[in-house]
């Protein structure tokens, strides 16, 4: 009986990882000035951490939602 409720679950995670908008790599104040500090101003090394970030998370990179 527990495996039906574990498989439900499963489900539902899937169906919520489907619908996440992934933004990337961004600091507190939702930019990404810190990492431009952290690699000197160099946006193409900030581009590879954003890259390699939403590769390891397993997410699509998409937009941002707009605020309804």
């Amino acid at each position: 009986m527990w495996i039906n409720d574990l498989l439900v679950d499963l489900r539902n995670l899937e169906h919520i990882k489907s619908e996440l908008w992934f933004r990337g790599a961004k600091g507190t104040t939702g930019t990404q000035a810190s990492f431009l500090v952290l690699f000197n101003g160099d946006y193409s090394k900030v581009k590879e951490l954003d890259k390699k970030v939403t590769k390891m998370a397993g997410l699509t990179m998409g937009p941002a939602r707009c605020c309804k």
